[in-house]
């Protein structure tokens, strides 16, 4: 992999924030200390924040990504 995470290391640390959500864990933070909304994660899966790219169709349309992947993978959340 020339540049970037490998897929694996990717995925990793993109489910990570999923499972500890669903395990009851502690998070990351949520951008401006938002109590709810979305969360804006670095290649890290540390806590970013939003840009001008974060319109409301394009956090729409990962959102409903988001969900119709963990359905097909067993995992039913609540949006």
């Amino acid at each position: 992999q020339p540049l970037g995470k490998s897929t694996t290391e990717c995925a990793e640390f993109m489910v990570d924030p999923v499972l500890r959500s669903a395990a009851g864990l502690e998070m990351i933070g949520r951008p401006n200390g938002a109590s709810d909304g979305v969360f804006i994660m670095h290649e890290d899966a540390t806590a970013s924040k939003l840009t001008k790219e974060h319109t409301e169709d394009a956090i729409s349309s990962v959102r409903k990504t988001t969900v119709d992947v963990l359905k097909r993978s067993g995992i039913d959340i609540d949006v």
